[in-house]
């Protein structure tokens, strides 16, 4: 009996597990980012680097978080010109509610990143602005 397996394909179950732990755990960099602040960094790095992975699956894990830290940035700087632009007495809450907003958008995009990636899902629409990550 041979051991061979039967296609070129074929990656062993453990390999595709630990990289989905990296994803998972660039998740996890994005969210302490929320404390610590820089984790983001790291995270997006590992996206960047890990993103020309052979599974289609993995890399729109990749591309998604990628496209949330620069979403991310790109959300708090429009927070910040409107705060910078409006006048004393309205620069509080909305500053507020917009840091409340940005927060919870990214907790979610996070948070259902992650739920996709352990269950071993792609996410269908991993270059959209939308609220969370949905699977195809």
């Amino acid at each position: 009996m041979s051991l061979e397996p039967l296609d070129d394909d074929y990656q062993p179950r453990t390999s595709l597990r630990r990289r989905t732990r990296t994803v998972v755990a660039i998740y996890a960099l994005f969210l302490a980012s929320l404390l610590v602040g820089i984790t983001s960094i790291f995270g997006v790095v590992l996206a960047h680097l890990n993103r020309d992975c052979e599974d289609s699956g993995l890399r729109s894990h990749y591309t998604f978080q990628i496209f949330t830290f620069w979403l991310s940035l790109l959300y708090a700087f429009m927070l910040a010109m409107t705060v910078v632009g409006s006048s004393g007495f309205t620069a509080g809450p909305i500053l507020l509610s917009g840091a409340v907003i940005l927060i919870v958008w990214f907790i979610l995009r996070c948070c259902s990143g992650v739920l996709l990636a352990t269950r071993g899902l792609p996410v269908a629409n991993s270059e959209t602005f939308g609220f969370w990550a949905k699977s195809s």
